[in-house]
This record gives structure tokens, C-alpha cells and sequence, in this order.
């Protein structure tokens, strides 16, 4: 009898001691549980980004501070409506709802969405999945955007204005690699040499639109010595094959470490102020010529007539010609020519 007592007793010591532990690890895994849910919380919390959870009944299961702040809704609150009532006071799920997406893809959505206030935000689903695979939730988050989409629009109207500049800019632009290709050009350029626009100039090589290849090479020794070229004057071959006069201002263009990835310029069509420079400068010769007759102290008729011959020739550049002598003591002209 005492054995059968000592047996129950050893047998009720060893279920209370594996019950013991068994409360012992319940309580462990419930305070690891709430350690967890309050880490959890405590990084929501800290998050700029709005956070929700909700299931597939568009119900919330819980929320992030960001969120309650924004929604001014406490968690409780929101758990008693549906996504779209607590967003905008809707009874029907909106249109292009991501949740909706989510669901029917079981894939990421996300959307941009402006709120009454102005103000722009990320809004991204999420699907949630249970360790089968099925499933169970969505999350979603909000990143207000509003600064960043602000910069990208000025961003984006500053390049159409610096776009617009360039290509509606008298002076044309070139900019060509290492290779001498051109990479980049503009309307004014591609005008100046006969191409229909800057993308049917582009990809040609320099060295085909330069009048005499020495040209080329003497401009790049230039431009090695001083650094920049500037109001440099070169003739260029334009497609359908005329030569013409450019004013251009020239530099090297350097890559991120500071080595040359190619040379670009601005460069105005000097041809007519060029051809009016050798006009003028014709009709300057022509005056001093014309000069250097009158005050020609010559010896006699023939002498004169051998002079002003001479003069005329150079002035003309001709080898045939004529002029007429007044003289005063007959009161006639004499028509004289030449041809050499």
C-alpha cells in the first residue's frame, strides 16, 4: 500500500513539475509575444511612412502612428470602418484601389495620389501570405512625395528652358567625342551647313565638314597651347559642298576625372562679313592705286601711259583692259587697252 502511495505521488510530483514547465514556457512565449508587438510598435511608430494593416474585407487590423496622425483616427476608430470610409468617407471601395489589385494579382501595387491639402503621396500595397502561401491581408504604406515631385518639375521645366536656349540660339553648337564624331548640335549649326536638322547632323565626323584637312590640325595646336580659342576663325564645308567663314569659340570638354572626352564650340557664319572685309579692302588698294597715278611725276605721255598700265592691271587683276587719257592741250580722249 505505501509503494502504491510513493508510485502516485512520484507520478503527480512529475505531472505537476511538466505542468509547471509547460506554464512556465506559455508565459515566455507571451512575454516574447508582447516584447515583440511592443519592438514592432515601437518601429512602426518611429516610421515617417503611414503604415496599415488590413484584411481582405477591407477592414483594419492595425495601424502606425503616421497613419493615425494623418487620418486622425485612433487605432480603434479605424478597426470599426472600412479603408475607403476612413480615406473618403465612401460606403464602395474607391476606383484604381491598389488593395483591390492586390488581391486579384497577389503582386505589389502602388499608385500617386494627390490629397485635398496639395500634397502628394507614394501609395504602395502590399500582399501578406501565411506560411502556405494563401493569402491572408494586405499591408499598405504612404510616402509623401510632394517635395520630391516639386523638384523633378522644376528640374524638368529648367532642362526644356536650357533645351529651348540651345536649339533656338543664333550661334550654333557643336560638341563632338575624342573620335571627333559628333554627339551633340543644335539647329542653328545644323542650318549653317545645309542639314535638315541636328539628329541627321549628328554622327558625322568633323574631319568631313572642315574646307582643308590642315585646317583641322592647325586649330587643334592652337587649342592644345592656349586652352580655349576664342572668335577663331575657320572654313568649313557645308553638305551640299559651299565653303564657308565661322567665327567659333572652342574648348576642350573633360570627363568626371578630369580627362578630355572632346571639344564643343560655338560658332557664327562670318561668310558675308568676310566677303564685305575683302571688299573693302579690294576698294582700299584700288584708292591708293588710283592714288599712286595721279602723283605719278612722270617724263613724258608714254611714261605715264606705261605706269598707269601697270597700276591698272594689278588693281583690276586682269590681263585685258582699257582707259581712257584726256588730254587738255588737244582737249581729247585716247582710248588705250592692253592685254598681257
Amino acid at each position: 500500500r505505501n509503494e502504491e502511495l510513493v508510485s502516485q505521488n512520484e507520478e503527480y510530483y512529475s505531472v505537476n513539475e511538466e505542468l509547471r514547465k509547460t506554464i512556465e514556457e506559455l508565459n515566455d512565449a507571451k512575454n516574447l509575444l508582447q516584447k515583440n508587438q511592443k519592438e514592432k510598435k515601437l518601429i512602426l511608430d518611429s516610421m515617417t511612412e503611414w503604415v496599415a494593416l488590413m484584411d481582405l474585407e477591407f477592414n483594419y487590423i492595425w495601424t502606425n502612428s503616421a497613419f493615425q496622425e494623418y487620418t486622425r483616427y485612433s487605432e480603434e476608430e479605424t478597426q470599426k470602418h472600412k479603408c475607403y470610409h476612413v480615406w473618403f468617407n465612401r460606403e464602395t471601395p474607391c476606383e484604381n484601389c491598389p488593395v483591390i489589385k492586390v488581391i486579384a494579382t497577389h503582386k505589389t501595387q502602388q499608385i500617386q495620389h494627390t490629397d485635398p491639402q496639395g500634397r502628394i503621396w507614394l501609395v504602395k500595397a502590399s500582399p501578406v501570405k501565411n506560411e502556405a502561401g494563401i493569402l491572408i491581408g494586405v499591408i499598405e504604406t504612404g510616402t509623401e512625395i510632394t517635395q520630391q515631385v516639386e523638384s523633378e518639375r522644376k528640374i524638368k521645366e529648367s532642362e526644356e528652358k536650357y533645351r529651348n536656349l540651345f536649339q533656338f540660339m543664333e550661334e550654333g553648337f557643336l560638341r563632338a567625342d575624342t573620335g571627333g564624331q559628333i554627339v551633340m548640335a543644335n539647329i542653328a549649326i545644323a542650318k549653317m551647313l545645309g542639314f535638315q536638322s541636328p539628329d541627321e547632323l549628328t554622327g558625322t565626323a568633323m574631319q568631313s565638314l572642315y574646307f582643308n584637312p590642315s585646317e583641322r590640325e592647325k586649330m587643334f595646336a592652337e587649342l592644345n597651347k592656349q586652352g580655349v580659342l576664342k572668335n577663331y576663325a575657320l572654313r568649313l564645308k557645308t553638305k551640299d559642298g559651299r565653303i564657308i567663314w565661322t567665327s567659333s569659340n572652342i574648348r576642350y570638354i573633360l570627363d568626371e576625372k578630369g580627362k578630355v572626352a572632346g571639344t564643343e564650340g560655338l560658332i557664327r557664319d562670318i561668310t558675308e562679313l568676310k566677303s564685305q572685309e575683302e571688299t573693302n579692302e579690294k576698294h582700299l588698294l584700288q584708292l591708293k592705286g588710283i592714288t599712286r597715278i595721279l602723283q605719278y611725276q612722270y617724263k613724258g605721255v608714254q611714261d605715264f601711259l606705261d605706269y598707269a598700265l601697270n597700276e591698272a592691271i594689278l588693281l583690276t587683276e586682269s590681263k585685258i583692259g582699257y582707259f581712257y587719257f584726256y588730254s587738255e592741250e588737244k582737249q581729247e580722249f585716247t582710248l588705250n587697252t592692253w592685254s598681257k
